[in-house]
């Protein structure tokens, strides 16, 4: 936990490099105790009790900046889940899978992802709360990118090991998983439906997710 010492905002995200709610560098950050809501739902070991906790933040202010952002990144964890099959579209970052795997979503699915990872309506509505929307949607491009790049291009074992199922060395761990990374570049820049600016914007906060994956790496052309 940190806390932005030009607007006091208190930041769970310990790899954000920008407050959320102001857009001041985190590096101006001093560690200071957690908010109340974030010790209850650090204390909560289920994303049930945790949506439940943030429910009952936002009962009591619904302009509550903080309980909306918790609300927008735990995404669906909470939801029951239905038979043995694992559905990673739970976890919020798995939207920046439409630039990862395309081929997975029939077109409707691809459209509503989409749409929820740039339109969404909790992200909207944070977004409009923070003290400084430009600064939140940065840090929020770039949390979704770095912890998608972590959980699902740095933890799948097609990247992360070699030869007889030996795990790699970062070195090698990291130029593997750049060739993935490289792709959803790729696929960015061929998005039509995003702006110029919404293009750039995205396309930098995957390749500072890649470098605060792999601190020393880069993407290379």
């Amino acid at each position: 936990m940190a806390k932005c010492m030009k607007c006091n905002h208190e930041m769970a995200d310990e790899g954000a490099r920008f407050c959320s709610s102001c857009g001041a560098p985190m590096a101006d950050a001093a560690p200071v105790p957690p908010s109340p809501l974030a010790e209850r739902l650090a204390a909560a070991t289920k994303p049930d009790q945790k949506y439940r906790i943030i429910r009952e933040a936002l009962a009591e202010n619904p302009e509550d900046f903080e309980a909306n952002e918790a609300l927008l990144f735990l995404g669906r964890l909470h939801e029951k889940r239905r038979g043995r099959h694992i559905d990673f579209s739970v976890i919020k970052c798995h939207l920046m899978s439409i630039y990862d795997e395309p081929g997975r979503f029939p077109q409707a699915e691809y459209a509503a992802k989409h749409h929820e990872l740039f339109e969404g309506e909790q992200l909207v509505r944070t977004m409009a709360l923070a003290n400084n929307p430009s600064a939140f949607w940065s840090a929020y491009l770039l949390r979704m990118a770095r912890e998608y790049i972590d959980l699902f291009i740095r933890g799948d074992s097609r990247y992360a090991t070699w030869g007889f199922g030996f795990s790699r060395s970062m070195d090698s761990l990291a130029k593997s998983c750049a060739e993935p990374v490289r792709r959803m570049i790729e696929r960015i820049r061929a998005d039509a439906s995003l702006d110029d600016e919404r293009r750039a914007q995205v396309e930098r906060a995957v390749r500072d997710g890649f470098a605060a994956v792999f601190p020393g790496h880069r993407v290379n052309e």
